[in-house]
């Protein structure tokens, strides 16, 4: 599972294809993050449970097409404009 909540002040993510991750499950990864804005992640990301959970500043996240579970991946994202 990936963690980015060490980077508290983090308004932009991008994660290019081809990047050597450790995981796919990216659960809970930006959860809580209020400065995050914008995020971009791999074609190869099939879990995203909770991921942008809370972060009421984001606007915009990029998704590939892999993903299989995105259970509250977008609660309480207030101003998202487009989830794809």
């Amino acid at each position: 599972m990936m963690n980015f909540k060490q980077y508290p002040n983090m308004t932009r993510c991008v994660i290019s294809d081809g990047t050597p991750l450790s995981t796919t499950d990216f659960s809970n990864a930006f959860s809580d993050m209020q400065n995050l804005k914008n995020v971009v992640l791999p074609n190869n990301i099939t879990n995203l449970w909770n991921t942008f959970y809370n972060c009421t500043n984001l606007t915009t996240a990029v998704c590939g097409p892999n993903v299989a579970m995105m259970d509250n991946a977008y609660y309480n994202c207030k101003n998202i404009v487009t989830p794809v």
